[in-house]
């Protein structure tokens, strides 16, 4: 299962002691870390501040994680969407992912349109408001080249580009080296341009640089498979939609100090004046109440006293974007498919796969689909998108597959194929992830025992990072 990612870049208290400062550093850490926020393996969200108020001195991190929740829930706060334009004023911003983050800074850039809301930093790492456009699309993409699924993220950046037209622009603003070392680096192949690239939306009089035209023709099987399940959604044809779950930034580690999971400030406040009961503020530039989470997202304000509650903040309702609903996952009936792609894996697919000189990746649609088949899952189902209806695989090697699934399965789990797979859930899709998420109560021992739900990560024999969540029951956009 996948534990979200939460980053604070300052924290500033107001305390009555050093000591209480510092004591209440590891409770807030933990609080931010364990609260059931609504970003959890999808969304990607950045929160100017967060005003806590008075917290409790002895407060538990339990009632600090529902204070938390309580200030961010979907009701009590307006949440803007990142990708539809500059908002300067906005204190809560929410991208589909951080992916669809690096698409809309790139739209921006190439459009000429202005970059400066305090969130764009933040969002997309390497970006400077102060560099030209070239600059900061050979960040974007230098970025999406070096990440763990660079073969899959960023021909689907530059497909989400070339979909609105942008791609003669992108090749006259990177220079042909840089972009041929873009495709070395991503692991893709040079190939000679073609002019029938998925996703592109050039004209025939327009001759990409073959680095481009490369990584456009890499890109139409995500892409595809992405518009085709946001379609359903949306009950329309989708190209390439700005809304949708999924990908993680990396983040460099916390460093670590004495009693303490951040970074203090090295600075000391003034000793003691003797005056009790006086809360003092503990500045972030100038004393020990500032952390520093190393990483993007909420500025937490806190007075720490002897309050025993806090009032929840009252909800400010209106409009929250009307994309916002479309983050979340969309309802499948067979969320524990890709219960079976460990399976797979210790049934030593990808090796085959390579011994008999065919595409891993393929043969593992096949078989799932040829899986879905079997259990008849409607076609209009989500997660079809997902494993496509190509068939590289001949009718008696896919029987072959399904009954070496069915009897580890049953050795191994005591299950059926069709118990695992056919289990209502939720499936956040994005070119580069697949995040499957179920209610609380859907938890399997006999699937936990041998970790079938322990998160895959990214699986280049899949082409996709795979995540498993556990919380609220999935709602339908």
């Amino acid at each position: 299962m996948a534990l979200p990612q939460r980053h604070a870049r300052r924290l500033r208290l107001m305390a009555a002691s050093d000591e209480a400062a510092h004591a209440a550093v590891p409770r807030l850490e933990d609080a931010l870390r364990c609260a059931s926020l609504p970003d959890a393996g999808a969304r990607f969200m950045l929160v100017r501040r967060l005003s806590l108020g008075r917290i409790p001195a002895q407060g538990s991190t339990q009632s600090l994680a529902r204070l938390i929740e309580r200030r961010l829930d979907l009701q009590a706060v307006r949440w803007t969407e990142g990708a539809i334009g500059d908002a300067r004023d906005a204190s809560h911003v929410v991208f589909a992912s951080a992916w669809h983050a690096r698409v809309a800074l790139a739209r921006r850039l190439l459009r000429d349109h202005a970059c400066t809301a305090w969130y764009w930093p933040l969002a997309v790492p390497g970006f400077r408001a102060a560099e030209d456009v070239a600059a900061n699309l050979s960040a974007i993409a230098r970025g999406l080249a070096l990440s763990e699924e660079a073969r899959v993220a960023l021909p689907a950046w530059a497909c989400a580009l070339a979909s609105d037209g942008l791609a003669p622009r992108l090749a006259a603003v990177l220079p042909e080296p840089f972009g041929v070392a873009l495709v070395e680096q991503a692991g893709l192949r040079m190939r000679v341009p073609s002019s029938q690239g998925i996703g592109r939306d050039v004209s025939s009089s327009v001759r990409l640089p073959a680095w481009l035209d490369s990584v456009l023709d890499a890109g139409g099987g995500p892409v595809r498979q992405y518009a085709d399940a946001s379609a359903q959604v949306r009950g329309g044809t989708a190209s390439m939609p700005s809304a949708g779950p999924a990908l993680h930034l990396a983040t460099p580690p916390m460093a670590k100090v004495p009693g303490s999971a951040a970074t203090l400030g090295q600075q000391r406040a003034p000793a003691d004046d003797g005056e009790r009961g006086v809360d003092r503020v503990r500045a972030l530039e100038s004393a020990t109440g500032s952390v520093d989470f190393e990483g993007p997202a909420v500025a937490i304000d806190a007075a720490l006293g002897r309050a025993t509650d806090v009032e929840p903040m009252a909800p400010a309702g209106g409009d929250r974007g009307e994309d916002f609903a479309l983050l979340a996952a969309m309802p499948t009936r067979a969320a524990g498919l890709l219960f079976l792609l460990p399976v797979l894996d210790r049934l030593g697919l990808p090796r085959r796969a390579e011994r008999a000189g065919g595409d891993a990746a393929a043969w593992t649609r096949a078989i799932l689909c040829a899986v879905l088949d079997r259990l008849r899952l409607a076609a209009d189902d989500p997660i079809r998108a997902l494993v496509g209806d190509a068939a590289p695989l001949l009718p008696h090697a896919l029987r072959g597959w399904l009954a070496e699934l069915r009897g580890w399965l049953r050795r191994h789990a005591g299950i059926g194929l069709a118990r695992l797979v056919l289990r209502p859930g939720g499936l956040g899709l994005t070119p580069t992830h697949a995040d499957l998420h179920f209610g609380i109560d859907a938890v399997d021992l006999r699937v936990r025992r041998i970790g079938l739900d322990i998160d895959p990560g990214w699986l280049p024999w899949f082409g996709r990072v795979v995540t498993f969540h556990y919380g609220d029951a999935p709602r339908s956009p």
